[in-house]
């Protein structure tokens, strides 16, 4: 019986390259979200994500909301404060969501008055970097 050399560099050339593949799958995966309710299940295109996020950011915290409510919302979801106040008075908090492939974050931008409600809410989510 005569073995080829295809058969015995083949097979298991084969068989390395799909055990590489399964490694390479289970390291490049997402990492699964936080447990927060401000992005639970977005849509998976970020320009439809960025829309779903802030639509939900805005109807939970209207202009007007005690700016210790969004807060303390933010802090139960995660989020960590990113800035601490400018010369406008301009308040940041960010939930990072980065994978070893790419950077996401939710961001969360706003400002308030001198009684402490917000007077401005912008947000952005979505990817800030990929290899």
């Amino acid at each position: 019986m005569k073995i080829s050399w295809t058969a015995v560099i083949g097979i298991p050339a084969v068989a390395l390259l799909s055990s590489m593949l399964t490694v390479g799958a289970m390291v490049l995966r997402d990492k699964p979200r936080p447990d927060a309710a401000l992005i639970a299940d977005l849509p998976a295109r970020y320009k439809d994500a960025d829309a779903a996020f802030r639509q939900r950011v805005q109807a939970r915290f209207p202009l007007g909301s005690p700016e210790a409510d969004l807060v303390a919302e933010l802090r139960r979801q995660r989020f960590q404060p990113a800035t601490f106040g400018s010369a406008e008075g301009r308040y940041q908090a960010v939930l990072r969501l980065d994978t070893w492939v790419c950077n996401q974050a939710a961001r969360i931008w706003w400002t308030v008055d001198e009684a402490g409600h917000l007077t401005s809410l912008d947000t952005r989510y979505g990817e800030e970097g990929c290899l």
